[in-house]
C-alpha cells in the first residue's frame, strides 16, 4: 500500500479526502456528519472503532501483567540473595562497616558479576 499524498494534502487543508471541497473543518476538530459536495460519511457512527479498542485493551493488559510478573520474579531474586547473605552483612555491620559503604560494594560486586565494569573501564 502506498502514500497517497493527494489525499493527505486534502486531509491536511480541512477539506474532503474522497472529492476534496474546502470548508469541511467547523473549528478545530468539529466535523459535520457528510461532506457538503459529495455526501461522503465523515463521521464514524458509535462503535465503528470498538474492536481495535478491545485489542488495544486487551493487548495493554496482558502486556501490563507480563511487567507485573517479571517485577514480582526480580523482587523474590533480589530479597532470597538479601536472605543467603545476612548473616555476612550483619557481620561486616558489627565490626563496624558503614551501610553505603555496604551497599556501594554489594552493588559494585553485581556489576563486575555481570561483566559491566570490566566492560565499561576497558572503553
Amino acid at each position: 500500500m502506498r502514500f497517497r499524498h493527494d489525499l493527505f494534502l486534502r486531509c491536511a487543508r480541512g477539506g474532503c479526502p474522497d472529492c476534496g471541497a474546502a470548508g469541511q473543518l467547523k473549528g478545530l476538530a468539529t466535523i459535520p456528519d457528510r461532506c457538503t459536495a459529495c455526501g461522503m460519511v465523515l463521521r464514524r457512527r458509535e462503535g465503528f472503532f470498538l474492536g481495535a479498542m478491545v485489542w488495544n485493551y486487551g493487548l495493554t493488559a496482558f502486556g501490563l501483567l507480563a511487567f507485573a510478573v517479571g517485577l514480582f520474579i526480580v523482587h523474590s531474586a533480589i530479597g532470597l540473595a538479601f536472605e543467603q547473605r545476612r548473616p555476612v552483612i550483619r557481620t561486616l555491620r558489627a565490626v563496624g562497616l558503614p551501610l553505603r559503604t555496604l551497599v556501594l560494594l554489594m552493588v559494585v560486586e553485581r556489576v563486575e558479576a555481570e561483566g559491566c565494569l570490566r566492560y565499561i573501564l576497558d572503553h
